[in-house]
């Protein structure tokens, strides 16, 4: 399995660069900040959570941590497509020290952005939930790249369900379900 860590820092106040992790969704760019993410795995075994919806697919086992799985798909409303071995997965850290797996059709690169992104307010109507998971929108080497703020990415009542889901290890005689599940290194 190919593995790769990622470090950097980002934030897009006040700075003339932003570091960001761009990734492809159907046809269409995405980025989010290098700050919260952890690594790039490829597809790994997920176990499936009965009666979880949301988008969370399930749990990984990423070094003896379960840690919830969901499809970044679902989150920007495009149809599920079925994953191959080579589909990545971006694990980030989320509020709380907790890691989500986000599923992505393509990683693309680290890049640098020189501009600062033109905030979503200033093309899109106030109160659209699309707006409050949107940074905002940049245009870097005839790309547009959505940049997606990891802090709002997930409703409350998201969020709540993805701690549930990596809360929900143990199944109801009590055994533990991470080993069945394939580690990511």
């Amino acid at each position: 399995m190919n593995v790769k860590p990622i470090s950097g820092s980002s934030t897009f106040e006040g700075d003339t660069l932003h570091t960001v992790l761009t990734f492809r969704l159907e046809r269409q760019v995405y980025a989010l900040p290098i700050a919260p993410i952890v690594q790039l795995i490829e597809m790994v075994s997920i176990v499936p959570l009965p009666q979880m919806h949301n988008g969370i697919e399930g749990l990984i086992n990423v070094r003896g941590t379960m840690t919830p799985v969901v499809s970044l798909r679902h989150y920007v409303g495009l149809k599920k497509q079925p994953w191959s071995l080579h589909t990545p997965i971006i694990l980030m850290r989320m509020a709380g020290n907790r890691m989500v797996g986000l599923i992505v059709d393509e990683v693309l690169e680290v890049i640098t952005l020189r501009d600062v992104p033109a905030p979503p307010s200033s093309f899109l109507p106030a109160g659209l939930q699309v707006a409050q998971m949107l940074l905002g929108v940049a245009y870097q080497n005839g790309q547009t790249i959505l940049l997606l703020d990891h802090e709002a990415l997930f409703t409350k009542a998201q969020a709540q369900a993805l701690i549930q889901a990596s809360e929900h290890t143990d199944d109801e005689d009590g055994s533990d379900k991470a080993g069945a599940v394939a580690t990511a290194a």
